[in-house]
């Protein structure tokens, strides 16, 4: 016999919503044998100050690897010199950054143990039309890339949607 377990609330429970202003979102294709070179440039980009807020990894067309990383604004050209060093000149066009954006990260006690919260999160935004960036996903956490002239109403539109905890 199995036994099967849905949690379910009426409103999804967080720890809370974390919100960052100021960001650069990098995104890039490269051949799986680039990641040595791409991995060497992301490890020694870091500065004083530096932070990788989010990477988030993808395959794309023709057996492409796509990557997307999200950095604070003040680094965005210096990573994207490294990165058009690291990749050569074919790899240039699909190199591109978005900025400025802002990252907005929600986790909760119950998120790995039901479904439907990255379509409560992303569902809640549509409805608002509030546009995307990037999204990534762990069991416990969803974060959000969004422009950054939308962090606002965004975030008010979650925690209506969101149980936050009480100050």
């Amino acid at each position: 016999m199995e036994t099967i377990a849905v949690y379910w609330e009426s409103q999804i429970k967080t720890y809370g919503l974390n919100e960052f202003d100021g960001l650069a979102h990098i995104q890039f294709a490269c051949r799986p044998e680039q990641m040595t070179s791409v991995g060497r440039v992301v490890r020694e980009m870091e500065e004083p100050g530096m932070r990788m807020l989010l990477v988030v990894g993808l395959t794309a067309e023709d057996g492409l690897m796509g990557l997307g990383l999200l950095v604070g604004q003040r680094w965005e050209e210096g990573v994207m010199h490294k990165l058009r060093s690291a990749l050569g000149e074919e790899a240039n066009p699909s190199l591109q950054s978005t900025s400025p954006v802002s990252l907005i990260f929600l986790h909760g006690p119950h998120f790995g143990d039901r479904y439907g919260i990255a379509d409560a999160a992303v569902g809640v935004l549509t409805r608002k039309g509030i546009p995307l960036v990037a999204l990534g996903c762990t069991a416990s956490s969803i974060y959000l890339v969004l422009p950054e002239n939308h962090r606002e109403a965004a975030g008010r539109s979650l925690k209506e949607a969101f149980l936050m905890p009480s100050p």
